[in-house]
Order: structure tokens, then sequence, then C-alpha cells
């Protein structure tokens, strides 16, 4: 059976489901806010407030709760369509390169989730998930310098519509930042 761990979160092929907690952050997120995003603990050099976000819970191919916490993370938001990232999103990507190369944070690998509303046909969603996924990990790897290896990425389509609002909400154009220990020594 193959199985991916993100934070304490494993998942793996068996279709069994756990609900988890990913923050959504405002779009000009500081260092400290991202990092509370991304591991669940505040930095001893980062001022301790509430959490920076609203969580939501969602539903994810799993091992089952009791084995397991809640993974950790956040998302960032596209247009209608799109899988373009605005220059407040380069920015804000350019903050998580920061958080993610951080010593304490050196070797954490992350699985970007693209998801899309209801609005068209399913098999265009699944395409437009994946590659907003696929947009954030070129950033961070390209722009950023961001370890690739770290990275995983996947595309859910319009499958995990995000829980008390329409299918056609613009909230749910979305790409989830989710980050894991690495298992054995490697990210993928």
């Amino acid at each position: 059976m193959f199985k991916q761990c993100f934070v304490a979160l494993c998942f793996s092929v068996l279709p069994l489901s756990v609900s988890a907690e990913v923050e959504n952050l405002p779009l000009h997120a500081d260092y400290c806010a991202i990092k509370r995003a991304m591991t669940g603990k505040t930095d001893s050099n980062c001022p301790v407030r509430e959490a920076p976000g609203i969580p939501r819970s969602y539903s994810q191919n799993a091992a089952p709760l009791d084995s397991v916490s809640s993974a950790q993370g956040y998302y960032i938001h596209f247009a209608f369509g799109s899988d373009d990232l605005t220059p407040d999103y380069q920015a804000h990507l350019s903050r998580l390169s920061d958080v993610l190369s951080s010593s304490d944070l050196a070797n954490l690998c992350l699985k970007l989730v693209g998801h899309t509303d209801a609005v068209g046909s399913a098999q265009f969603n699944d395409v437009l998930s994946q590659r907003r996924a696929r947009t954030v990990r070129l950033y961070l790897v390209g722009a950023m310098n961001f370890d690739g290896g770290r990275i995983i990425t996947d595309g859910v389509g319009e499958s995990e519509l995000l829980p008390d609002v329409s299918g056609e909400d613009p909230r749910n154009r979305r790409v989830e930042i989710l980050a894991r220990d690495p298992e054995n020594g490697a990210c993928i």
C-alpha cells in the first residue's frame, strides 16, 4: 500500500475519510501567520495571538481518524477559469518560501491540492485544478528556488467543495498547501 503522511495525517490508497483543519489565511498574511498555519505551532519570535484564519473541515482519502491528528495548512485563491497567480499571491508565496526555508522547517514536505468551483464541466475542472497546483509548484521552484523534490501536487476538480457555500462560490477556486514531515527521509 502506498502511503503519504502530511504533518501527522497519512493519506493512503484506502478509501477512508477523515476531517482536517485547513486555514483560510488573509492574502497579506505575514511570516508568523503562515508558519502557524503550516505547523500548528507558534514561533517563539512571533507574537501570540488567535488563529489567523477561518478553519474549515474537509473530507480526504485518509487513514482512520483515531490513528492520526489533523493536517496542517491553508489555501490560496484563483480567479474564475484561471491558473494565473496575481502579483499579491506571488508576494504571498515568497513569504511562504521564507517560512519553509527557516531552519526548523527546512525538511518539511508540501502537498499542493488544486480545487475548482462547480461551474463548467467536471473534466475541465479536473484539468484546471491540476494546473492550479502545478502553477503554485512552478512558482515556488522557479521563482523562489524552492527544492522541487519537497513538493507533490494533486488536483481534485470540483469534488471537494467548501462546506456551507454554493458550488459556484469563488472561495472554491483554490490550492490547498499542506505540510508534512518527511517519511524515511524523503518527501515523495
